[in-house]
């Protein structure tokens, strides 16, 4: 997960001074490590169009100058990473074939389409749907809302699980274990007392809503989409301008976000909510 310079480092963000060595000493570890790494400056470029410096690298992924500096020759060398002639650095021409089969394999089925441009066009909100991937969510599908001053969110936004609503729905049906182990990665002073007591209130009602926990003047519903057997597999959400999630339109947005989840869980049945009609679920 990319550590943003703006908020404290997560109590568990790694060190490159712990024990096990360098990167390339062969324990697993370590290999893992520099594993994570990669992919933690990887993941830099997801919310970035044009490219950042190395500078901005360093700054962004928290690691050590010269660690960032060996992980990018080696992201390079591999085609993952590239340099632009004005001396940025950004994704490689190798990504393309694993954004072509990630694309495809979740591209939003025509149903779950209707369904989200059906909510986006009740609400005139912008209707989003999360997955859970390891200790985060990611945006796998989105419908901007019409109006002027709106959420904007790209497709494979990736976000802590510990901030938002569709964070707490995601996690509503998982151990208590699961829920430490990301509550692990918040940063110090992060209300944990608040936040369990959230998810159980999740667990119990189906809905979570955050206001300015992701962003001041943001705010969301959110509720679970099920599998047949009531497992959640994606958080459905409404999100906008808090000004506008008050009173009588804050129902209107639960009610029809709630209606619209169990429209998809009831299509589960037969029909992915990613892919093909025919393929499986992901």
């Amino acid at each position: 997960m990319p550590i943003d310079p703006a908020r404290p480092s997560p109590r568990g963000a790694a060190s490159d001074h712990g024990s096990g060595g360098s990167l390339d000493g062969g324990a697993s570890d370590n290999a893992g490590r520099g594993i994570r790494r990669a992919l933690q400056i990887l993941s830099l470029f997801i919310s970035d169009d044009t490219g950042l410096s190395v500078a901005e690298i360093v700054s962004r992924s928290d690691l050590p100058k010269s660690t960032t500096i060996r992980l990018l020759s080696v992201l390079r060398n591999e085609g993952l990473l590239y340099r632009t002639p004005d001396g940025l650095v950004g994704p490689g021409p190798v990504l393309l074939g694993l954004a072509r089969a990630a694309s495809q394999r979740w591209h939003a089925s025509p149903m779950t389409a209707s369904v989200l441009n059906a909510l986006m066009a009740e609400t005139r909100e912008t209707a989003s749907l999360f997955v859970m991937t390891e200790l985060s969510r990611v945006c796998v599908f989105r419908v901007e809302g019409p109006q002027q001053v709106r959420h904007h969110l790209k497709i494979g936004d990736r976000s802590p699980l510990w901030n938002g609503a569709t964070g707490l729905v995601l996690l509503s049906d998982k151990a208590n274990s699961v829920v430490e182990r990301v509550l692990a990665t918040a940063p110090v002073g992060f209300d944990e007392s608040a936040f369990r007591i959230a998810v159980r209130s999740t667990r119990e009602s189906h809905v979570a809503s955050s206001h300015g926990t992701r962003e001041i003047g943001l705010s969301a519903v959110a509720v679970p989409v099920l599998d047949t057997t009531s497992e959640v597999v994606a958080a459905l959400s409404v999100s906008g301008p808090t000004d506008r999630f008050t009173g009588a339109n804050f129902k209107v947005f639960i009610r029809a976000a709630t209606l619209a989840a169990e429209e998809l869980s009831k299509q589960l049945v037969g029909y992915p909510l990613f892919g093909s009609s025919s393929g499986p679920y992901p």
